[in-house]
């Protein structure tokens, strides 16, 4: 069953703001990151929430994302993030342009269950 959980990031460095965003897909319980800037994630409403594992998960993330430090400035297609987690700048290119200013930024986080393979 897919979960959908919406969350608000705020963004606090606006230099790198366009590029600001973050996933948490399936697999493992902080799941696998992908975020730019430094920022905070804090859930504003959660579908099923009695799943106190998914409010951990969101917990968890927003740790981490206030650690992600990313070296792409002026066009820089890497990052690296803390704690042991995977980082990948954006592959749409409109998405590294486009101009988002600081502050809150809705976003919708998507979980699956893995395939069986």
């Amino acid at each position: 069953m897919n979960r959908t959980w919406n969350v608000t990031i705020f963004i606090e460095e606006d230099d790198i703001a366009a590029s600001a965003h973050a996933r948490l897909t399936s697999g493992n319980t902080l799941g696998h990151l992908v975020g730019h800037g430094v920022c905070r994630v804090t859930p504003t409403a959660v579908q099923d929430a009695g799943q106190r594992a998914a409010l951990r998960a969101l917990e968890d993330l927003s740790h981490l994302l206030d650690h992600v430090v990313l070296s792409q400035r002026a066009g820089a297609d890497t990052g690296e993030v803390a704690a042991g987690s995977s980082a990948r700048p954006p592959t749409a290119r409109s998405q590294r342009h486009q101009s988002v200013p600081p502050g809150l930024l809705s976003a919708e986080f998507h979980t699956a269950p893995r395939s069986a393979s």
